[in-house]
């Protein structure tokens, strides 16, 4: 804990011109430090953002696009199943879209530990199509494979167009989403960066004025005191006593050698005294010789 004593020799150095320029050092060092601080926060705000839009936003869009191929090729597996005639390839069309499925749905499992709220539920209503499309697909190539062209133009053009349209519907909103994400991480980055500089640029203004303009009081203080000191010493020298000494009251450098040339100053008054007296006192003795002598002669 500072005690009472403490505080005071702080106080008094602060009042010292050493104490002061230590002061406007200091001062220019905090700015410095806040400066830095401020840039460190934001730069952390920027690794963010940045980080956000690569791991996020740029892997987000890269398994959009992933569903959409698969969902797009299944599709077509599907919708040209009613016109093949070979059924050896209806099986290897149905095979193709179990494992583009099960695949689309593995990759919306791991998409949907990135997102959530309307993103959650975009990617659920794109799991339950994709399920419907499975089984609105198996349906078809049964038809299919018994040859039943008409049921399964019928199936396509009624049942399995309703959920492709839902799937279309929901992968464009998936779309949205993510565009609309990946914005806001690269308005974040902005932000964070504008921030940064504004700040930089007022804490360096307001550094160079309040450092600046406090060097430059102590400097202007400084320099009309010691031309003010330095005045009366030259005219104590030529040996008037008569003007006072400024700047004797304060607990700085420049009121200490103030107090000193005051000492000189009374010192001086002193020794003109003594010499004043000195004369007086030869003049008296000079006097009473000249009367002795007078008297002796008489």
């Amino acid at each position: 804990m500072v005690s009472g004593q403490q505080v005071q020799k702080i106080i008094s150095l602060f009042a010292t011109i050493k104490g002061k320029l230590y002061l406007s050092v200091f001062i220019t060092l905090m700015a410095l430090l806040f400066v830095s601080s401020v840039a460190f926060t934001q730069a952390r705000s920027m690794s963010v953002a940045g980080s956000d839009i690569y791991k996020i936003s740029l892997k987000n869009v890269d398994a959009v696009g992933q569903i959409k191929n698969l969902s797009y090729i299944s599709n077509g597996f599907i919708t040209r199943a009613p016109a093949e005639l070979d059924t050896d390839k209806i099986d290897v069309y149905k095979e193709e879209v179990h494992k583009n499925t099960t695949k689309t749905l593995g990759l919306i499992k791991t998409y949907k530990k990135t997102v959530e709220g309307k993103g959650l539920a975009i990617l659920t209503s794109i799991e339950k199509s994709l399920n419907s499309m499975r089984d609105a697909g198996d349906q078809i190539f049964e038809f299919a494979s018994l040859f039943a062209t008409d049921q399964a133009n019928e199936y396509v053009e009624n049942e399995y167009k309703n959920i492709s349209t839902d799937l279309e519907k929901s992968l464009i909103a998936l779309t949205k989403y993510e565009e609309a994400r990946a914005g806001e991480s690269y308005a974040s980055l902005m932000d964070a960066r504008s921030t940064m500089f504004f700040y930089i640029i007022v804490i360096f203004v307001v550094s160079i004025i309040a450092a600046g303009g406090y060097g430059f009081l102590i400097a202007r203080q400084i320099s009309q005191r010691t031309s003010s000191l330095t005045k009366s010493m030259s005219v104590l020298a030529d040996g008037n006593t008569k003007d006072d000494i400024p700047f004797t009251e304060g607990a700085d450098e420049i009121a200490e050698m103030a107090r000193a040339v005051l000492v000189f100053k009374e010192n001086k008054i002193r020794a003109d005294d003594l010499t004043l007296e000195q004369q007086k006192a030869q003049e008296e003795q000079m006097q009473r010789a000249d009367a002795v002598n007078e008297l002796t002669r008489e």
